[in-house]
């Protein structure tokens, strides 16, 4: 079984080996779907019923919004709205102009605290004209909020622990001195 994560539905594919080339057998027949976080099907609709629905890539379908948050939760993500400089500091490497729908990013919350896990997880989403939302949790756009939703911060490689402010500062470092090497970047940071 493949899955992988999608605006955060799970898209499983369930495979039978296939025939064998060489050493290595290739996937056939199965099923491909969406499930969400509960494991149930979701159903891909021919047109957006919410502006948050996803596009899928290739196919000319879409997903249903997932998504809902309590007022608490609402809070934390709005937060996240309200600190335009994480999109300039994302944004400001990237070698083409883009429209103000892909210089916006979106924050969903990926992971509730639970028992074994004491964060909120936010995850940041780049929108693409052509393949509509999409999260990587190697661009740099996971952050964490503890239970009380006091205490923003990020992980570094090392997984220690940063507060948000200095993390946002560090980026904004790093932006500062990429305009500098860069005097014709398409994307200003102010």
């Amino acid at each position: 079984m493949l899955v992988c994560l999608i605006m955060g539905l799970q898209f499983t594919v369930l495979v039978v080996p296939g025939k064998y080339n060489g050493e290595h057998a290739y996937a056939s027949g199965g099923t491909w779907g969406y499930i969400d976080y509960k494991g149930n099907p979701v159903n891909t609709t021919d047109q957006k019923l919410s502006p948050k629905d996803q596009l899928i890539e290739g196919k000319g379908k879409f997903l249903p919004y997932q998504f809902s948050y309590s007022k608490f939760e609402q809070k934390i993500l709005d937060s996240f709205y309200r600190l335009p400089l994480i999109n300039k500091t994302h944004f400001v490497n990237y070698y083409s102009r883009l429209d103000s729908n892909e210089l916006q990013l979106r924050y969903e919350i990926v992971e509730r605290p639970s028992a074994f896990y004491p964060y909120y997880h936010i995850m940041g989403f780049e929108y693409s004209r052509n393949l509509g939302f999409r999260g990587d949790p190697f661009l740099g756009l996971n952050f964490f909020v503890d239970r009380t939703g006091r205490n923003y911060f990020v992980f570094d490689y090392y997984d220690k622990k940063i507060p948000l402010g200095q993390w946002l500062k560090n980026e904004i470092k790093k932006a500062k001195l990429f305009l500098k090497a860069h005097p014709d970047a398409a994307n200003k940071f102010w």
